[in-house]
């Protein structure tokens, strides 16, 4: 996810959008370890659609931003974007892939349940040139071989843009219709979960793709209209009553415990394109609209400052909730709100350490990353 500028001059929504991402992911793991408010609010399953809400969001703003520097510049410096990529993900990513390394050598042990490498060695080898992805390490993968195709698809959209909007469009469609029958059994092919398993690349095709649609066709058309406010207000209204009304639903028919429901149904992978819909209409309101009331929900100053360290957040609340977890297994003492102390506990030590992460290791390495694509930019413009 993009962190490029300090917290005073970042699109607070867009900030605010990230929060949620990371609220989500957070609910479902902690859940996951025990470590949940009380026995009504167990969310875990709906980590989930946070992970859909990151690639989304990530594949609007890269696409937004690749476009305005092709339309600018007439050309896009890959150079340049592949050293913002890799110097905006890799100095913490790395840090924290050595440090589970070297835990696990060290204790010859690891669980399943938190940060894990398999494969020892040759698993380092493969996380750390992003082929492998073990336990949360999982998405890294996915983000990287997008980072890998999106310059190009952009590219495309601006010499071709019909075919490659169709192209798109099929893929997404024809991809979405496959992997449901396959899982219905309606077609042969490879077992579930194979194509469409948690860990799998191939499961964020669609809600990908859907951001990269979405962010260009923002940049082609609707950033050009001329909204009047009472149609705004309209846009407005209807995307926040849909995109409530998708968290609630994914929470009642995901979580092992929501309220008075229990887990009724898991398949909503199989409605990845709902949610990259509905997330890109969240993207395009709070951009066309950043006065309404959904982009003021999101410029909460709790949602920005999450969604701001979220990427720290990710990476480091694994650790936190083992160390939690470790504790309570040796104080063994019961006592009222137990559930509630260490799941507040687990949120405000996440909030300390990514605070941490993100000052010590993101922020100086997006710097470094700056200042080498600088260097490129200029060596280029030279030539």
């Amino acid at each position: 996810m993009e962190v490029t500028t300090p917290l005073a001059r970042r699109s607070g929504s867009l900030d605010g959008i990230r929060g949620l991402a990371v609220l989500l992911v957070f609910l479902s793991h902690s859940a996951g370890r025990g470590l949940y408010p009380s026995e009504s609010l167990q969310f875990q399953g709906i980590g989930h659609i946070g992970v859909y809400l990151f690639f989304v969001l990530s594949s609007w703003l890269l696409t937004s931003i690749t476009l305005k520097e092709c339309y600018a510049k007439l050309r896009i410096c890959l150079r340049a974007y592949f050293l913002r990529r890799f110097f905006r993900i890799a100095p913490l990513y790395f840090v924290v892939v050595l440090g589970v390394y070297l835990v696990q050598s060290v204790g010859g042990s690891y669980s399943p349940k938190y940060l894990h490498i398999d494969g020892g060695a040759s698993g380092l080898f493969r996380h750390l040139i992003f082929y492998q992805g073990d336990s949360v390490f999982w998405t890294i993968p996915c983000e990287v071989s997008f980072y890998l195709v999106l310059p190009f698809l952009v590219k495309l959209l601006v010499k071709y843009p019909v075919p490659t909007v169709s192209v798109l469009l099929l893929s997404i469609i024809g991809f979405s219709v496959w992997t449901t029958k396959l899982y219905y059994g309606t077609l042969e092919g490879p077992p579930f979960p194979k194509i469409v398993d948690i860990v799998h690349y191939s499961q964020f095709i669609e809600v990908f793709l859907i951001g990269v649609l979405g962010a260009w066709l923002n940049w082609r058309y609707a950033r050009r209209i001329q909204w009047s406010p009472r149609v705004l207000r309209a846009v407005d209204g209807i995307v926040l009553v849909l995109t409530s009304c998708l968290l609630f639903y994914v929470a009642v028919i995901t979580c092992h415990k929501f309220l008075w429901f229990d887990r009724t149904d898991y398949q909503f992978r199989f409605q990845a394109w709902l949610f990259g819909l509905v997330f890109v209409a969240l993207l395009f309101v709070v951009e066309i609209n950043p006065g309404g009331v959904t982009a003021k929900i999101f410029e909460n100053r709790f949602l920005r400052v999450t969604g701001i360290l979220g990427f720290s957040w990710y990476l480091l609340h694994f650790p936190v909730f083992q160390f939690l977890n470790f504790i309570r297994e040796k104080i063994s003492i019961e006592f009222p709100a137990e559930n509630l102390v260490f799941f507040v506990a687990a949120w405000v030590i996440c909030g300390a350490v990514s605070w941490i992460g993100f000052n010590l290791i993101e922020k100086p390495g997006i710097s470094l990353g700056r200042s080498f694509c600088q260097r490129v930019e200029n060596r280029s413009a030279s030539l």
